[in-house]
């Protein structure tokens, strides 16, 4: 039963994908990078509407982003123009720095926009991160992380503060977590592994493993009156 209603579920989405690419045939693909301040300690806040979100610390005094664009459209002039007007904005303030998307004008129903976002950060800081549709990864804060998305997989390595992951269709994946974790999702695995209490955090690598990952309980949605 449960094999069966996956394979409805992707047939759904192929039919859709499918549709979005019929309707919307052309393609542009545009690059951005910019630098935004962070105080130390400091929070970062990073939304993006539909694309994937992944942060890692590194030996850098501001934050750097790449964002990934990519529009389909009608036509390559439109794919184009709505790809230029869809900007990836990065604001300092007092208590850290926010990273959003603002999307042109005009673009529902005529174009399908994706934003994908890139940080490397200050390893010490705190992070607030949200997606409606991709997925997120994390390594190497000294801080507390909030990661959002509506659909798509959590995962995150070396935090040493507070973690908080919430998906509505994904699977989460902590490992070396050495604050309290809390794992919210509605059709998904949640897995997590903490350091011995002897050890420090270690590094950030390069890429993510769920190697050994231990399966705790996830925590159910609130019931609704």
């Amino acid at each position: 039963m449960k094999k069966l209603s996956i394979l409805i579920v992707l047939a759904i989405v192929a039919f859709f994908t499918a549709g979005c690419f019929q309707d919307f045939p052309a393609k542009c693909v545009q690059t951005e990078q910019l630098s935004v301040p962070l105080a130390p300690g400091g929070e970062l806040r990073v939304s993006t509407e539909n694309g994937t979100i992944k942060v890692r610390s590194g030996d850098v005094k501001e934050v750097q982003i790449t964002a990934e664009k990519t529009v389909r459209s009608r036509t390559d002039a439109e794919a184009r123009m709505f790809c230029e007007g869809t900007k990836v904005v990065g604001e300092s303030q007092p208590d850290g720095a926010s990273v959003f998307v603002v999307l042109p004008e005009g673009h529902r129903h005529q174009a399908s926009i994706a934003v994908s976002i890139d940080a490397l950060v200050p390893s010490n800081c705190n992070l607030d991160l949200s997606t409606s549709n991709g997925g997120i990864e994390v390594a190497g804060i000294d801080g507390s992380v909030k990661m959002q998305t509506s659909n798509g997989r959590i995962a995150a390595q070396n935090i040493s503060g507070k973690v908080i992951a919430d998906t509505s269709n994904g699977a989460i994946e902590l490992e070396r977590v050495s604050g309290s974790a809390e794992a919210l999702t509605s059709n998904g695995g949640s897995r997590s592994r903490k350091p011995p209490a002897t050890s420090a955090v270690e590094p950030p690598m390069a890429a993510f493993s769920s190697r050994e990952l231990l399966l705790v309980p996830m925590r159910s949605p609130p019931m609704e009156a």
